[in-house]
């Protein structure tokens, strides 16, 4: 569950920030973050879920 709200909280705040670069790299790094991750999230709720 932590994979999947720190990125979100991570994008809200840079959207907030303070503008630059540093903004565009933030919201970039922690919208990866938030797709690579909380996908592997899903799959192991799925897996927990439904496997053996």
């Amino acid at each position: 569950m932590i994979e999947i709200i720190f990125p979100i909280l991570g994008i809200i705040l840079g959207a907030f920030g303070k503008s630059g670069v540093q903004k565009i790299i933030a919201i970039i790094l922690n919208s990866l973050y938030f797709i690579l991750f909380s996908s592997l999230a899903l799959l192991n709720l799925w897996i927990l879920t439904f496997g053996k």
